[in-house]
């Protein structure tokens, strides 16, 4: 039955960031943390891929539940780190991680991600790629909201 909730929650998510769908999304905050709280609690083998933590990441990310996003987070860069180290999903979910752990005050370790993400962004894809600058960026935020201009 969680299974089949969960595919129904999964598929009602909007990715479109509309006002209308960003209040639709916060009325589905309650039924995500259920849904992937009660498999754990009740010993159930979780079956999400990578693809359905995001999109419910996404959803607590953008209702400020940063806490439950960072578990999400982490557990999406490990299924994604076992299926590629170096690939642009591997790369996103890490910096969505970093960015959450800058929310949080967690400055140190996004400060650690956000620069082996721009490492490997450099690497993979050259100094001027925009995804590059945009992991600079991420770096620049962290320091700055540290204090560290």
């Amino acid at each position: 039955m969680m299974q089949v909730s969960k595919l129904i929650l999964v598929n009602c998510i909007t990715k479109e960031r509309t006002a209308e769908n960003l209040s639709f999304n916060r009325i589905l905050v309650p039924h995500i943390k259920t849904n992937y709280q009660l498999q754990e609690e009740n010993g159930l083998k979780k079956v999400f891929d990578d693809n359905e933590y995001y999109l419910f990441s996404n959803v607590l990310q953008e209702n400020g539940m940063w806490q439950d996003a960072e578990y999400l987070q982490s557990q999406i860069g490990k299924m994604r780190t076992k299926k590629s180290a170096k690939n642009a999903s591997t790369l996103a979910s890490m910096n969505d991680l970093a960015l959450t752990y800058s929310q949080q005050g967690k400055y140190n370790e996004a400060k650690v991600l956000q620069l082996k993400v721009m490492d490997l962004h450099k690497m993979m894809l050259g100094p001027e790629h925009p995804y590059t600058l945009i992991s600079m960026n991420n770096l620049v935020v962290t320091y700055s909201r540290e204090g560290k201009y």
